[in-house]
């Protein structure tokens, strides 16, 4: 299982007059570990977060709200940033540099929703398309609303509207021309290794790894007795929670379900 999120190429929109929108000066030199830099004109830079910045060739992104200071006398923003990293797997395919004040740095604004419908597709057989989150809250009891497709033709028809979407969108997720993602994306289980490659070569499908998403349960780990006993203890806790902490948080429901159950077991 690969969990993650698609992350369209931003485009610069067409500035108009203002030729300088989207379009700064580093300010003060930075290392490949400074994840806070320091960018001008203000009049430039976007006043809510996210947003993307390119630094001759390095891509980041915004962390927070920007901060106006001044910088040798002259009128700067203090912006954080998320950085890539060193090494063999570096975040959202960006390794880090240094850069000399006076650099050039690009902004770009992503504004919208981009992909909210939530779909199911299972064996390129069963299609759903809809507002509806798949739990039990979101299909009986909110007010939602989806469409529900069997194909009529076998898995294998060439006509297939439900593999037809399947291969549609993982090709727009893997970067690859729709035409030539029916043929390469025709079996899942061969295709699912290409959500892996780097985004260096098309790939948009990014983990949530690399935008710094964590668990909301984070368990000790270590070698000693003390760790190891605490690491069961609350693994033991949890475990008589989770099907209360479904039901209450994660996924409440009503009594009008058809048959209403508790949550999963551990």
């Amino acid at each position: 299982m690969l969990i993650g999120t698609p992350l369209r190429r931003p485009i610069l929109p067409n500035p108009g007059l203002v030729s300088g929108a989207g379009r700064c000066t580093l300010m003060r030199d930075i290392t490949q570990t400074n994840d806070t830099i320091l960018i001008g004109p203000p009049a430039h830079v976007p006043r809510t977060s996210p947003y993307w910045l390119w630094i001759d060739g390095e891509l980041m992104l915004s962390s927070g709200l920007p901060r106006d200071t001044v910088v040798d006398g002259n009128l700067s923003v203090e912006v954080d940033v998320l950085r890539g990293s060193s090494g063999t797997n570096p975040r959202w395919g960006s390794n880090t540099f240094s850069h000399k004040k006076g650099a050039p740095v690009t902004l770009s604004q992503l504004k919208g929703i981009y992909i909210h419908a939530k779909v199911m597709m299972i064996d390129d057989l069963f299609v759903s398309i809809g507002s509806a989150n798949m739990n039990r809250r979101g299909l009986f009891h909110d007010g939602e609303i989806n469409i529900f497709a069997i194909p009529e033709q076998l898995k294998a028809a060439q006509d297939n509207p439900a593999h037809a979407l399947r291969t549609s969108l993982w090709a727009e997720h893997l970067g690859i021309v729709p035409s030539m993602g029916h043929v390469l994306l025709r079996d899942p289980i061969s295709a699912f290794d290409l959500f892996r490659r780097s985004r260096y070569i098309g790939n948009r499908f990014t983990p949530f790894s690399a935008l710094d998403l964590k668990p909301y349960l984070m368990v000790p780990t270590g070698d000693s007795l003390v760790t190891q006993i605490l690491s069961a203890s609350i693994i033991s806790w949890t475990a008589t929670l989770i099907r209360q902490l479904w039901n209450d948080l994660s996924d409440p429901t009503s009594f009008l379900d058809p048959q209403p159950s508790e949550g999963p077991t551990p």
